[in-house]
């Protein structure tokens, strides 16, 4: 049997091709609840930051659209990314650059490597993260699986029947770890003092899926449908059906 992974994503308005958007401002369903990282993106989005239509990565190392992790799905160029730690007391002092392949994009397994029920045994943290990923990575077969790129409620084209969107899906060409955070024995020995925090890992949460392009991928022309009814609004039931 074949295994397949679903990678969510922030809503782009230039159709996830490794740009800023054309109107930052306007769109705010990437900061939504319901987005992809929502807390940070509305955190760590700075609008004053972003020239519209230039590469994502053209502000490096000072700054990046949090957005990132997935707004380079359907780009046929690669993408410099410096992912900064998520804690805010590590985020100047801790990073991790790289480049991400054309075709690329950022997911995470989070239900696998949080702990709920088994919080007082473990932390917040399991002891055996780096073996969960490998085993949940190991079950995907490149370009035979596929990857299913979908939005959550927050998107212009399902935001209000409350339902997810699907983007497209496309097979997957290569999976990859982004790296560890750089901490010293005696910082980990700190942290991992702390409460809940005696499995803290050291490990970049983002793995990096590739694809094909075009000759391997499909992407559904929301975009496409969406400027069409801007000018032609009695077409609206277009949308709908799709």
């Amino acid at each position: 049997m074949t295994w397949h992974i679903t990678a969510r994503m922030a809503w782009h308005d230039r159709r996830w091709d490794g740009s800023v958007c054309d109107n930052p401002a306007a769109n705010s369903y990437c900061t939504g609840s319901h987005s992809l990282l929502s807390e940070r993106l509305a955190r760590e989005k700075r609008v004053e930051c972003e020239t519209p239509c230039t590469r994502l990565d053209v502000s490096l190392p000072e700054y990046q659209p949090p957005c990132f992790w997935t707004s380079s799905a359907f780009s046929s160029e690669p993408t410099g990314t410096l992912h900064r730690h998520p804690f805010m007391r590590f985020r100047d002092g801790k990073a991790i650059g790289g480049e991400l392949p054309p075709y690329s994009a950022f997911t995470w397994p989070f239900r696998l490597s949080i702990t709920h029920n088994s919080y007082k045994r473990h932390g917040q943290y399991f002891p055996d993260l780096e073996q969960r990923v490998v085993h949940f990575t190991g079950r995907l077969v490149k370009n035979r699986s596929l990857i299913f790129f979908y939005l959550n409620f927050d998107n212009p084209v399902s935001a209000d029947d409350y339902k997810y969107a699907l983007v497209g899906c496309a097979r997957l060409t290569n999976i990859r770890s982004s790296g560890e955070f750089n901490f010293s024995a005696d910082e980990l020995a700190e942290i991992r003092s702390g409460e809940g925090m005696k499995n803290f890992p050291t490990m970049n949460w983002a793995l990096q899926l590739s694809h094909g392009g075009p000759s391997g991928s499909v992407r559904l022309p929301y975009h496409e449908y969406l400027a069409h009814i801007a000018e032609h609004p009695e077409n609206e039931a277009m949308l709908e059906e799709i």
